[in-house]
């Protein structure tokens, strides 16, 4: 009967449709505009019956008497539907029907759209603390919805993403960690040819992406090439460009310009609040620190303001970064110092200023002459500084201060809490729970006498008799990471 229901409801829809379909052309076009808006709301009234309507057929499983192997197959072989459009909007359905009614009911009555929705699922239910702030009174789950309402699909993404590192700063972290191992490109040669396919981290793909544009630039005049013909153009001449420097020395190469805006009580607020940065629990969000890390989302943020969400880092594509992805941003670049009055007038640029010189530098770079994490040998070109102590969380730019890294690893110390120590003829690199990495990765436990933890550190000065330089126990800073080799003294 209830079938009977909804089909014959669904044929009235359809002619109301078709005849909105043959009058729509006689619309004025200062009406069309009050029409748009009233199709805009059904449309994702519609969208959002569709996504319920698949997640209740997909966990009812009468799809598999056809023997389809998947319900997005079964999908697409009946209606021609895309299968991973399929599995993606179940799974944002199910995430809004489990963990954010809310959210959902305003979906379904088309006050907000289902990219809205979809976003809220991806950034404010993917781990138990982040579920539990969805219940607070001020700044949960009713937050997000009037958020929701109020922004643009594109502005409300930022926002729940920068709620979501809030709530539980590890889950960007780890999202971080999964991504760095789930890169990969593969250049493989054909009969004619290279292909090449491929998947990139955030910070890394926009790294290659502005790249890219930096070598296409703007299309002459008559250029009639599409944008994915000028990007092959581009990777092309980059690669080029190396071979043609003849060295790739670190020293005398500019970084990737990757910019990065964050206000300066922020930037301390994430070091000195950065998962990891110590032993024994993590430092809550709003940098009260946490035995077991689950408060249920009391206190996520330092002012419940929705203004306070808008003041995280991000790039220039809008993409908000996490504690220790800044850090790793930062440790070795360019810095701009910007300043702006009470209305946001510009008030004052500063020049650019490496935080480490090109002298200092080439001081670290021979004195360490390779990536000092134990077991690498990558290429001297991909070497980079490490600021032990990061800058801005107190640390002394100084060859004591400073250590030698390929990329790879130098985002592997930031990613993975691991600290740096100095040793009599070596580095030392310790995971967060005290573990020293060995040769190639290995790692071993701490040895008596050793640091078992960041508060009990050999306290021996790196350079003695040079004055303005961090002690051994300062220098000693989250995220870090351990190697052995020639003294670098």
């Amino acid at each position: 009967m209830g079938e009977a229901n909804i089909l014959a409801r669904l044929d009235g829809l359809e002619a109301l449709l078709a005849g909105v379909g043959e009058v729509v052309d006689d619309v004025s076009p200062a009406g069309v505009l009050d029409v748009i808006e009233r199709v805009e709301v059904l449309s994702r009234r519609v969208a959002a019956l569709r996504a319920n309507l698949l997640a209740r057929t997909q966990d009812g499983g009468l799809w598999a008497v056809d023997g389809a192997r998947t319900f997005a197959a079964w999908m697409s072989h009946q209606v021609g539907s895309d299968p991973s459009e399929v599995r993606k909007t179940v799974r944002e359905a199910r995430g809004l029907r489990d963990h954010m009614p809310k959210m959902a009911k305003a979906v379904a009555d088309g006050q907000v759209s289902w990219r809205h929705g979809a976003a809220a699922v991806r950034h404010a239910t993917g781990s138990q603390l982040q579920r539990q702030a969805l219940a607070h009174p001020e700044i949960g789950e009713d937050f997000l919805v009037g958020r929701a309402k109020a922004l643009s699909a594109s502005q409300f993404r930022y926002l729940v993403r920068v709620w979501g590192h809030r709530a539980d700063p590890q889950v960007g972290d780890a999202r971080w960690q999964e991504n760095a191992n789930d890169e990969y490109v593969v250049l493989a040669k054909t009969l004619d040819g290279y292909h090449l396919q491929g998947w990139l981290s955030e910070i890394n793909g926009k790294v290659v992406a502005d790249a890219i544009n930096a070598a296409i630039g703007v299309p002459a005049e008559g250029d009639e090439r599409t944008t994915q013909q000028r990007n092959a153009q581009g990777l092309t001449d980059i690669a080029q460009t190396v071979l043609n420097s003849g060295t790739q020395l670190a020293s005398a190469a500019v970084r990737p310009h990757l910019s990065v805006t964050v206000e300066y009580e922020t930037l301390q607020r994430l070091l000195n609040t950065n998962p990891g940065h110590g032993h024994g629990g993590h430092a809550s969000a709003n940098g009260r620190a946490s035995a077991n890390g689950a408060d249920g989302g009391v206190g996520l943020f330092d002012v419940a303001n929705p203004v306070d969400l808008t003041r995280e880092p991000a790039l220039s594509d809008g993409a908000t970064l996490t504690g220790r992805q800044l850090a790793f941003l930062t440790c070795d670049s360019e810095v701009t110092r910007i300043v702006f009055g009470p209305r946001s007038e510009l008030l004052d640029v500063g020049r650019a200023k490496r935080t480490v010189s090109g002298q200092l530098r080439k001081a670290v770079l021979a004195r360490d002459r390779s990536c000092r994490f134990p077991g690498c040998e990558a290429a001297t070109y991909t070497l980079e500084v490490h600021h032990i102590q990061h800058w801005a969380d107190g640390g002394v730019t100084s060859a004591a201060n400073s250590i030698v890294l390929c990329r790879y690893h130098h985002q592997h110390v930031h990613q993975r809490g691991i600290w740096i120590t100095r040793k009599p003829g070596q580095w030392a690199f310790y995971k967060p729970d005290g573990q020293q990495i060995g040769p190639r990765g290995q790692t071993r436990p701490t040895q008596p006498g050793e640091p078992p933890d960041a508060t009990n550190r050999p306290a021996e000065p790196d350079e003695p008799g040079q004055s303005g330089e961090p002690s051994e126990d300062e220098q000693s800073c989250q995220p870090q990471l351990v190697t052995t080799g020639p003294d670098p003294g």
